[in-house]
């Protein structure tokens, strides 16, 4: 008998359930980040301003994923966790939407990016490409997205480069 039958554990099957609004979740995203780029004064440069939403999405991110890791269990050797999409009642259910917010900021920089030469730069935007899309990827087959999730942890290195990069700039 495996480990989940003792504990009898209920899988979510499918995370995102199929009502899900990820294309609408990831939408207003999109929005969100775009209207703090436009908010932000017309003397700051499109670049700093790039940095500025990407600081707050890193923000997001590791305040996601550390109150999730405060208040769920965390075990990455349950493959049933990982495929099927989670365990009911352990916060899993709520990562869909901290996944829909990374995707939507990816896209979001993905389209600044192409609408603003200071802002590109091929290395990055690859990096957004492959990011947005396995994300993607998870959130339409419900697989991996968990690890998905906890990568959204090393966007905790992002915070001091960015404000470094913004300090420096000055």
């Amino acid at each position: 008998m495996s480990f989940d039958e003792e504990i009898r554990f209920q899988y979510l099957g499918r995370n995102p359930s199929l009502h899900a609004p990820v294309l609408s979740l990831i939408a207003c995203s999109i929005i969100f980040n775009s209207i703090i780029f436009y908010i932000l004064p017309s003397t700051i440069t499109p670049l700093k301003k790039s940095y500025i939403v990407s600081t707050v999405h890193a923000l997001a991110s590791v305040l996601a994923a550390t109150l999730f890791y405060l208040f769920s269990t965390i075990n990455l050797k349950q493959v049933n966790r990982i495929v099927g999409g989670g365990i009911l009642a352990t916060h899993d259910e709520k990562m869909v939407y901290s996944l829909c917010y990374s995707c939507g900021y990816f896209i979001y920089d993905i389209i600044i990016m192409l609408l603003f030469k200071s802002v590109r730069n091929r290395s990055a935007l690859i990096h957004h490409v492959i990011i947005a899309s396995s994300v993607l990827a998870g959130l339409y087959t419900g697989i991996g997205h968990s690890c998905h999730f906890f990568f959204l942890m090393e966007e905790l290195s992002t915070i001091p480069l960015n404000l470094k990069t913004l300090w420096n700039s000055t």
